[in-house]
């Protein structure tokens, strides 16, 4: 978010959007190997680093 910070101005929103799910072993094989990893986040991650979303806003 830093970097993204710096680039804006005062007042700009933004919408972080990722698919939370639990990687199955072939998915966690393909991931180690392949130059992509952390495509996906596990359940509850996105909670732990930013808090619970306001979709109020």
């Amino acid at each position: 978010m830093r970097e993204i910070l710096q680039l804006t101005w005062p007042g700009t929103l933004f919408l972080l959007w990722c698919f939370e799910w639990q990687l199955t072993p072939w998915e966690r094989a393909v991931t180690a190997i392949l130059p992509f990893c952390g495509l996906a986040l596990a359940p509850g991650e996105v909670t732990a680093g930013f808090g619970q979303p306001d979709a109020q806003r």
